[in-house]
């Protein structure tokens, strides 16, 4: 059982309704509203085509799209079908003969910034990456604690 004394207002405020409503006899409902009720839901029955699946699409549509969908597929293999495996080989059929030059910059920058993060990776012993695990993990940890106790602070204020 709860303590009255500790409930919010909203909680204490829907017992007293449901005490002073308890003894009060039930009251039928007007005719009007029996009517009203079954006409909504019998039009709530009635789905548009969308509410269904695929499958309940008529068939001239199915095939269309079915085509349509084969055709874009296929222009899609087609416009990549100079490109190789390679992403850049890819992007540069993607990309306008203008911008080549850019994305090669780009490219080559990527490539660097990466060779130069793993080069700094390697230099760098090896227990110095697990201290700094570690010291990451209590910090984490630190923050979610301190989080979590402001928050049952907060909410026992209230």
């Amino acid at each position: 059982m709860t303590d009255p004394r500790t409930d919010s207002t909203d909680v204490k405020l829907e017992r007293m309704i449901g005490k002073a409503t308890a003894g009060l006899p039930a009251r039928p409902a007007p005719a009007s509203l029996e009517g009203r009720v079954l006409a909504t839901i019998a039009s709530a029955g009635t789905s548009s085509v969308r509410a269904h699946g695929f499958a309940a699409w008529p068939v001239a549509v199915r095939w269309l799209v079915l085509a349509a969908l084969t055709s874009l597929a296929a222009s899609v293999l087609i416009a990549l079908s100079g490109a190789g495996p390679d992403w850049t080989a890819w992007m540069r059929t993607l990309v306008p003969r203008g911008w080549t030059a850019l994305w090669e910059a780009l490219r080559a920058t990527w490539e660097a910034s990466g060779g130069a993060l793993v080069l700094l990776g390697r230099s760098i012993p090896e227990t110095w990456w697990y201290l700094a695990a570690v010291a990451f993990a209590g910090w984490y940890a630190g923050v979610i604690g301190l989080g979590l106790t402001a928050y049952r602070l907060l909410r026992t204020r209230d």
